[in-house]
């Protein structure tokens, strides 16, 4: 007796080890989650702010086209003016008659009009140099924020991903439980049942209890899964066998069927908590 109560100590001790040790393990696995978060937002946040940086010398570049828009008219409008007013000099006042007696010199009357010319030119070509400009800045900031953009979105999408695995495993692990929890307990009734007791000779609540167990095991298992199906089976004919009073028990069966099935499912939620 007493070698049995050490054996039952021994057993608690091992299973709290157990239960401490994957607390820990779940605890460390949050932290290294809410630390890889907390990465994600602070990259995400850089990003916010190099896009505004972006915008801002966006529109200091639109301000200065502008400004050079402006420029560009009031050249426009002074040459138009000087133009208008060599025009209107040569038409309404009457030339003076000046006797030269020496050749003409054609520099002093093409110079004004080689100066307006080369100031046009100038013009032209500074505006055209700085739309060139404007236009590669723009395609340029354009660009890079198309990239910050599509950074963003993908970081994003992978963290999305990796909250999804992670309430999947989480699910799944809920839900191994609850299958586990639900065949002990039917596995439990069905053992404290004694071989030759008939089924109608159980009180109400055994009944209720056994029959509760059974379907809820059916409405957890995967109908589309052959050991599925087969645990079912054994639990089926473990209750007829109860009915019909034989002595023969398929606990083996169910527990061994149980086993490969909650093994295979956990290795899944391994899976998934890899990949997040």
């Amino acid at each position: 007796m007493k070698n049995i109560i050490n054996t039952l100590v021994l057993l608690l001790f091992f299973i709290s080890l157990n239960v401490l040790s994957a607390n820990e393990i779940k605890e460390e696995q949050m932290e290294e989650k809410i630390e890889a978060n907390n990465a994600l937002k602070t990259k995400v946040s850089s990003l916010n702010r190099d896009v505004d940086l972006l915008s801002i010398k966006q529109q200091k570049l639109s301000d200065a086209i502008e400004k050079s828009r402006t420029v560009q008219t009031d050249i426009n409008l002074t040459a138009s003016s000087l133009v208008a007013y060599i025009e209107d000099a040569y038409t309404t006042e009457k030339p003076i008659p000046i006797k030269i007696n020496q050749k003409t010199n054609w520099y002093i009357y093409l110079l004004p009009l080689i100066t307006i010319i080369t100031i046009i030119a100038s013009t032209l070509l500074s505006l055209r140099t700085i739309k060139i400009k404007s236009h590669e800045s723009i395609s340029a900031l354009k660009a890079s924020n198309k990239n910050l953009v599509e950074i963003n979105n993908k970081s994003i999408s992978e963290e999305h991903d990796r909250t999804q695995k992670t309430i999947i495993a989480n699910n799944r692990q809920e839900w191994i439980n609850s299958l586990r929890d639900e065949i002990t307990s039917f596995l439990a009734v069905v053992a404290s049942t004694s071989p030759s007791q008939h089924l109608t000779q159980m009180n109400e609540a055994e009944k209720k209890n056994l029959w509760l167990h059974s379907y809820k095991i059916e409405l957890l298992i995967n109908p589309k899964e052959k050991d599925h199906v087969d645990l079912v089976d054994k639990i089926r004919e473990e209750i007829n066998n109860l009915i019909n009073l034989k002595e023969e028990t398929l606990i083996s069966d169910i527990i061994s069927i149980s086993q490969k099935i909650l093994k295979r499912e956990w290795d899944r939620v391994r899976t998934f908590e890899k990949a997040s």
